[in-house]
């Protein structure tokens, strides 16, 4: 019997394009700096900022500061907290698309 198809349990942070796109990037790399995010997913810095402090608020992502050539640089990386959420949205999306093959 297929359960429920009930897309409100979807996390609402990982439901953004963008956030989702970083929780998936991170979850491939152990650290990545913020200019690495946005060359690879695209957003304008600005856009991309406003979506990092949401995941980091959340407890998804970490975030270090640091200075690099006297020049500041922001490096994030995934929480334990941010890859189990991860991990929930992706199974309840894959439940979301399969077929029931019993009835």
């Amino acid at each position: 019997m297929k359960r429920s198809h009930d897309y409100r349990q979807l996390d609402p942070l990982l439901v953004s394009r963008i956030r989702l796109a970083v929780m998936t990037l991170l979850a491939t790399v152990a650290r990545a700096d913020f200019s690495f995010l946005r060359d690879q997913i695209g957003a304008s810095d600005g856009n991309l900022g406003a979506h990092m402090q949401r995941l980091v608020a959340a407890g998804y992502v970490e975030e270090s500061k640091r200075f690099i050539e006297r020049k500041q640089n922001t490096s994030y990386r995934l929480s334990r907290r941010g890859r189990s959420a991860l991990e929930s949205h992706l199974a309840l999306l894959r439940s979301l698309v399969e077929r029931d093959d019993s009835s």
